[in-house]
């Protein structure tokens, strides 16, 4: 499946296949433009992504940097409620979907670079192939591999669904 991503600083305008996607999978709130652009309003925006297939959404992203300035992780979490920063179609299988997030993650390389040396999935499950991910590296934790040192949070967390 060939995919493609849309990469939105913050403060840029969300586009109108974002609250349609966000209907048509029943997400959260919270993932409505509106709220987004209400965060930039306040000097809070997010780094918003939207992986499309065909010109069709099937994922969008929330996150922003973390760290000093300088390199710094990229964590793609939702504010305000604390859950995972990505939503993937629901008709999407493992393989699309992590196909998805690399195609998120490549696109953050090509426009951040250096500024940005790894991806950290907030709230993802331990089985989740995506706690923390250097971009271009493998899909998996990164425990020391890529001379990347091993995530400092937790993947569950107490009293989440996916808590170890």
């Amino acid at each position: 499946m060939p995919l493609s991503c849309e990469l939105l600083a913050p403060g840029e305008p969300v586009p109108s296949e974002w609250d349609r996607f966000v209907g048509e999978q029943a997400l959260l709130r919270a993932w409505d433009g509106g709220a987004f652009a209400a965060l930039a309003g306040a000097g809070q925006g997010r780094w918003l992504g939207m992986v499309h297939e065909g010109g069709r959404p099937v994922g969008l992203f929330c996150g922003r940097l973390r760290g000093r300035p300088g390199p710094a992780v990229f964590e793609c979490r939702m504010p305000w409620v604390g859950l995972a920063g990505f939503a993937l179609a629901a008709e999407l299988d493992q393989a699309d979907r992590r196909e998805a997030l690399a195609t998120f993650e490549r696109a953050l390389r090509r426009r951040l670079g250096w500024r940005c040396p790894g991806v950290l999935y907030s709230r993802a499950c331990r089985s989740s192939p995506w706690p923390v991910v250097p971009p271009g590296c493998s899909r998996t934790p990164t425990r020391g591999r890529c001379g990347w040192p091993p995530p400092r949070r937790p993947v569950g967390w107490p009293g989440s669904r996916c808590s170890a």
